[in-house]
């Protein structure tokens, strides 16, 4: 279809505005939990306090891990804030990118299949778990995954109506994933759209000419970012580049991080597909096992003969997958490249059992309603008789639901949630299995918003040092007393507290020359009585009694001074 009918196709604009309600609203819910977030946003906090946009330093004195595409979008959306970086601007470049990638798959997709399956790819995408949780995180891998699939979308199709990937919006798509990661973000999709193009019997020679050209090209602005940083940081920041990029992908880097063996990303992609993966799986009972009459060699011709979009995503996910087996350096987040086709094969699926086994997507709206439903009615019951068992983290899990003003916003999120589990019960007694899929499908919809608006904050809101970071504030530490922070393991900063500080803690590796009031994890304290004990004197202020969520210890206040 034209692009003229994408833009005033209702579908279009209906998508739109489920992708933005269920996304946008509710970022600024949940505090800075984990020491990701703050670490990501900290960079840009910095830049808008220094107007370095080029290499800034923060927490005292690092430089950034990545390139600086996500912080500068950050920075960018908090200067139309007012200059003021929270957990909103921090996170909305994310849930932007998630949106905007899900529209491209979405248009690309309805020129070579029925809308019908597109517009339920785009859904079932939306509502894959672990892209919800990356599009609602102040991390780059959203907005990496976005440059990624948007410009191998456009390459794929513009390979199906006979031309070559090379064009100036794939170009810039592919620099502005080099920006935001390293060169995998134009490796990787050239490497799809290559591996498409032979199997689509184009001339090898070609093929490779127009990606090694498309790829080039797309590393020239990059370029000039990198030489102006390293101008300024010199072999510090060289060295990082190389570890980072090469040292991660050969396992030669100077540190562990995230060493997982292959089976791991299987592990995750089930786990990251939920809850489709329940789908899947009650599958399996209505599939009737029999020998593929060939073997492999009918099962390659079949895959040989598929329709275009059919052999894309094949490749898409296989290629994908394979290169991110061989590093040693697995997360989950490495894999989002690979949900649209994950979720197209979930739509065909869904397709299929319509035909043969409609009781498998009523067994499927079963369990999703239920899960609705049962949610829902705990979150009640806490709220009204306030449980207080287990251990120390459940108990301020109980509390902080319990104490969650859910406002008029969670109530009604909750009630449509729970009504529509009503209503697809209702379908699955008394209405097909197609209707019951549909209906489940708006439900997880539903169920996303109550789950970011009231359950998601209600849990891990306990978990964030704000608290201890205003504090500290209104004592004057940070302005009037300058802060330090130390911590045993030199990878790790105290990211939340610096980021409610306003990066101002400094991050040091030795006790400053000077008295000092210094952040000390409680089992830290000991470790650095064992290494700077006999030179430096460290007097207890206070045991916060607040556990970091970046270092997971108790936070120690104490004042270094020489003896």
């Amino acid at each position: 279809m034209t692009r003229e009918s994408f833009l005033t196709s209702r579908a279009t604009w209906i998508l739109a505005a489920l992708l933005i309600i269920t996304f946008v609203p509710f970022l600024g819910e949940t505090l800075f939990n984990t020491k990701g977030e703050p670490r990501e946003a900290i960079v840009a906090v910095s830049m808008l306090q220094s107007g370095d946009w080029i290499l800034p330093v923060s927490n005292g004195g690092d430089i950034p891990y990545k390139p600086p595409m996500f912080a500068w979008i950050i920075a960018a959306v908090s200067w139309l804030n007012g200059g003021s970086v929270t957990e909103m601007t921090s996170r909305l470049p994310s849930a932007l990118a998630m949106i905007v990638m899900t529209m491209t798959v979405y248009g690309v997709m309805r020129r070579h299949t029925a809308q019908s399956v597109s517009f339920m790819t785009a859904i079932v995408l939306a509502t894959s778990f672990e892209v919800h949780r990356a599009a609602c995180n102040c991390r780059v891998d959203m907005v990496l995954t976005m440059f990624m699939v948007c410009s191998v979308m456009l390459m794929y199709d513009r390979v199906v109506r006979g031309k070559t990937p090379l064009e100036p919006v794939t170009v810039l798509l592919l620099s502005g994933g080099v920006m935001t990661k390293g060169p995998v973000g134009a490796v990787l999709p050239l490497a799809v759209i290559w591996a498409y193009m032979l199997f689509q019997r184009w001339p090898i020679v070609r093929t490779t000419l127009s990606c090694l050209i498309t790829g080039l090209l797309s590393l020239v602005l990059p370029a000039v970012w990198y030489w102006l940083a390293y101008r300024q940081g010199g072999e510090e920041f060289y060295r990082l580049v190389m570890e980072e990029n090469f040292g991660r992908l050969t396992g030669t880097m100077s540190y562990e991080s995230h060493v997982n063996p292959w089976w791991y990303n299987l592990v995750t992609l089930l786990s990251g597909m939920l809850p489709y993966t329940l789908l899947a799986v009650a599958s399996l009972f209505a599939v009737r096992y029999r020998a593929v009459p060939g073997g492999l060699k009918t099962a390659w011709n079949r895959f040989r003969n598929s329709d275009s979009l059919t052999m894309f995503m094949i490749l898409s996910l296989a290629v994908v997958f394979i290169f991110y087996c061989i590093p040693s350096s697995k997360r989950s987040v490495y894999l989002l490249p690979v949900y649209p086709s994950l979720a197209y094969f979930t739509v065909l699926l869904a397709r299929r059992l319509y035909r043969l086994s409609p009781g498998v997507l009523k067994i499927y709206a079963s369990i999703m309603a239920t899960v609705a439903i049962t949610a829902a009615l705990a979150y009640v019951s806490i709220i009204i008789f306030k449980p207080e068992f287990g251990g120390r983290s459940t108990k301020l899990l109980l509390e902080g639901l319990a104490c969650r003003n859910a406002g008029l916003t969670g109530v009604v999120t909750i009630s449509l949630a729970t009504a529509m589990a009503l209503f697809t019960l209702r379908a699955v007694f008394c209405g097909t299995g197609r209707a019951a899929f549909r209906r489940v499908v708006v439900m997880t919809l539903l169920l996303y918003w109550s789950f970011s608006s009231v359950y998601q904050p209600g849990v891990l809101n306990s978990k964030s040092n704000r608290g201890l970071a205003a504090e500290l504030a209104e004592e004057g530490y940070g302005e009037e007393i300058p802060l330090y922070g130390w911590c045993s393991d030199r990878l790790i900063r105290f990211y939340t507290i610096n980021f409610y500080l306003g990066d101002k803690v400094r991050a040091i590796q030795a006790p400053p020359p000077c008295k000092a009031v210094t952040l000390v994890g409680e089992r830290d304290l000991e470790e650095w009585n064992r290494r700077f004990g006999d030179r430096f004197e460290a007097r207890l202020i206070r045991n916060t009694g607040i556990r970091s969520c970046d270092i997971r210890q108790n936070i120690m206040l104490v004042e270094t001074c020489p003896k």
